[in-house]
C-alpha cells in the first residue's frame, strides 16, 4: 500500500528449524528495512506466499512441517 517492497522468505541458522520471515523494505529500492518473524514455533514457513490485505498489511500463507496450510496477517507499524 505504501509502494515499498515486502519480501517473504524462510531462514535457517545453525541447524535450527526453518523460520518464516518478512522483510519490510524501508525504501522503494529495498536498500534497508526490517526482518519480521511470522512463524517461529516449529519447522515452519515453507512455500510462503504473500498478498496485501485491504488494510495494507501483508497476509502470508505458508506450510508447516506436516504440510498443513496456515495464514497469518502481519501488522506493520
Amino acid at each position: 500500500a505504501d509502494g515499498k517492497p515486502l519480501i517473504v522468505y524462510q531462514s535457517r541458522f545453525g541447524g535450527n528449524p526453518f523460520r518464516g520471515k518478512i522483510y519490510n523494505c524501508a525504501t522503494t529500492g529495498c536498500t534497508s528495512g526490517t526482518a519480521i518473524n511470522y512463524a517461529i514455533s516449529r519447522n515452519t514457513g515453507g512455500s510462503p506466499a504473500i498478498a496485501v490485505g485491504s488494510d495494507g498489511n501483508p497476509v502470508v500463507a505458508y506450510l508447516v512441517d506436516n504440510f498443513d496450510l496456515y495464514f497469518t496477517t502481519i501488522t506493520l507499524g
